[in-house]
């Protein structure tokens, strides 16, 4: 799943790699892994939800403002 990541989301972590970078592998890993959405653990999507914020300025839309739901749009479902 980790070549359906919204862009902007991987390109945050990507930043983030050097200063953080066993969280940043694991979750790559994990991702790359993951067959579905639901095979995330909670921290890895709790960590993504935190990206996309970013990369939406905090920004809730009505279609995305659930947690799994957010998941989905990251992965561009």
């Amino acid at each position: 799943m980790l070549n359906k990541l919204d862009p902007r989301v991987k390109e945050l972590m990507d930043q983030d790699e050097n200063e953080f970078p066993n969280l940043i592998r694991r979750m790559k890993r994990e991702i790359g892994e993951a067959k579905i959405i639901g095979d995330l653990t909670i921290m890895t999507a709790e960590n993504l939800l935190n990206y996309y914020d970013q990369v939406e300025d905090g920004a809730e839309d009505l279609r995305s403002s659930r947690f799994v739901l957010k998941l989905y749009d990251i992965f561009g479902k």
